[in-house]
Parts: C-alpha cells; structure tokens; sequence
C-alpha cells in the first residue's frame, strides 16, 4: 500500500511523532494489476500522537512528471516543499505561463539525496561510524505500511 516508505519516515521526522492509527484505501487501474493485489492510486490517513492528522496521496501516474510535493499546516504558518521542474525557466506571454515538466523520475529529482546517503554509508564503513538511522524508525515505518494495507483490505482503521 505505502509505496513509498520515505515519505512516512518524512512525515514522522517533520513533526517529531508517532502514529496512532493508519487507514487506507486504494485502487487498481488495471485488472492485472488487481489481481496482483497492486494499487496505482492509493490515499493513507495517518493520526499522530500529538493530534496531527496527515493524508498522503500516492499515483503512479502523472504523465507530467515526478509530483511530490508536502504542505505542512500548523498553528503558526504553513511550511511547503514544492515540485522540482526539469529547467528553471518560465516565459510569460499573452497566451499563459509556461515552463518545464517536472523532474521526470524519482532517481532525476533525488539524485543529490541518494549520493549524500552513498558518501554516509562509506563513512560509516571506512570510518567506523553509526549509521544514522535508528533501527526503532525503521521498525516504526514497516508497521505503519503493514497497517495501511491491512487498512486497505480491510476498509478500516488500524490503531497501532
């Protein structure tokens, strides 16, 4: 169901708390893909400890790019992370605003993201240092993703 675990581990970084309960719901567009148990569009309604409510909205179609964008609203403002477009160029004329589609892949938009993480693993190895993620997060993400397919088998809310 939660094809993409790091934006839970995100999620929990970002507000500094736990889950309480997942549901989830999905769809298949394609019957073979049904068959396979696989959803292509799925949304997941995470309740934290602390009160917050977060929705995630996962496709795995966007025929315009890799759309991952996050809004964060809060007592005190709003904090957004936007989309990356391919160029940074935008022409404005009488016939709109136009600019570039979206960086096109996962690898495309997160490729300084990944090459960080390869230089930390070589760190730790060469020089003998901790890993920087707890193996508690790692825990706490395969739970949640278990509940929100469990979530979505179900058509309920799954208390963690």
């Amino acid at each position: 169901m939660i094809q993409q675990a790091h934006d839970v581990d995100y999620i929990r970084y970002a507000l500094d708390d736990d889950v309480e309960s997942v549901f989830a719901t999905g769809s298949s567009s394609a019957e073979k893909l049904k068959e396979a148990g696989i959803y292509d569009n799925a949304t997941v309604v995470l309740t934290f400890k602390k009160g917050a409510v977060v929705t995630l909205t996962m496709s795995r179609s966007a025929c315009y790019g890799y759309d991952q964008r996050c809004e964060i609203f809060g007592t005190e403002g709003l904090a957004t992370v936007n989309n990356e477009f391919a160029e940074s160029s935008i022409i404005s004329n009488s016939a709109g605003v136009h600019q570039s589609r979206l960086k096109h892949s996962f690898p495309e938009r997160f490729e300084a993201a990944f090459s960080a993480e390869l230089a930390t693993y070589a760190d730790c190895i060469l020089e003998d240092s901790e890993w920087p993620i707890a193996q508690d997060d790692c825990i706490a993400t395969q739970r949640i993703a278990d509940a929100a397919r469990k979530s979505a088998d179900l058509q309920q809310v799954i208390k963690l």
